[in-house]
């Protein structure tokens, strides 16, 4: 993710302490993502109706569908300048070669309840859901949520921006996207 001083700016949650692994430093966001990668065996349980979304990798699990939220980024100063190491969710992430690519984050999101009727997840590590159709956060049980925000700045002219498909809750403060996370502990 990147962020370039123009004419809004990147901002965090300030109302709660931000739980995600996230930083700002000089117009530049550092994000970081928690991505299952290994299968731990045995049956998968299917993820339960509800009203949520996750970051997508490879495939969606049964009944989620799939969609993306591309910015486009602040061209000037920093050129686009995204960076990316490690697992990532399915999307694009900054300059590659020469191209411009932005940021584009792939979702597979579940809308098949309500998100006032609680769900089971595990519970017994730390997690984050993003909210699907409104900024509500999925009750699940046995689990509080913040409702936690990150807005980016994007490219003030000829923006590129872009939804498709089914993906988190987006709106806009000031013109700029605002992505929202539910931390449930």
């Amino acid at each position: 993710m990147e962020d370039d001083s123009g004419t809004g700016s990147t901002s965090l949650s300030t109302d709660l302490r931000m739980h995600m692994d996230v930083s700002l430093v000089d117009y530049a966001l550092t994000r970081h993502f928690c991505t299952k990668t290994i299968d731990s065996g045995g049956t998968q349980k299917a993820w339960p109706a509800g009203m949520y979304c996750i970051y997508k990798k490879n495939q969606c699990p049964s009944g989620m569908k799939d969609g993306f939220i591309k910015w486009d980024d602040e061209d000037t100063p920093n050129k686009d300048g995204n960076d990316k190491h490690g697992i990532l969710p399915d999307g694009e992430f900054g300059t590659t070669d020469g191209n411009d690519l932005d940021t584009k984050i792939s979702y597979c999101c579940n809308d098949q309840g309500d998100w006032k009727q609680s769900i089971e997840l595990p519970v017994n590590e730390l997690f984050y859901l993003l909210p699907h159709q409104s900024k509500n956060c999925q009750r699940v049980k046995g689990a509080l949520s913040t409702l936690e925000h990150i807005t980016y700045d994007t490219e003030d002219s000829n923006n590129h921006d872009a939804l498709q498909g089914s993906h988190a809750y987006k709106d806009d403060v000031n013109g700029l996207p605002t992505i929202y996370y539910c931390y449930y502990k």
